[in-house]
């Protein structure tokens, strides 16, 4: 797993590593915020595979199909 660079003033690599990875985790956290929205999941009881397949099932009703 890879860290942002922390500073002010960084040389464009890093800044751009930076960027990359704040984008990145940015749209992990907004992942996580929708699903935590589905009440259904809140007090699941199956397997992790079928766990698996509801977060699948969920992301295309609030996404549509992967393309």
């Amino acid at each position: 797993m890879t860290t942002p660079v922390k500073g002010r003033n960084l040389p464009d690599g890093l800044r751009r590593h930076s960027q990359r990875h704040a984008r990145r985790r940015a749209r992990g956290e907004r992942g996580f915020a929708v699903l935590k929205t589905w009440r259904i999941l809140h007090k699941v009881r199956s397997s992790v595979t079928g766990v698996g397949d509801l977060v699948r099932a969920i992301l295309v009703l609030e996404h549509g199909p992967a393309q």
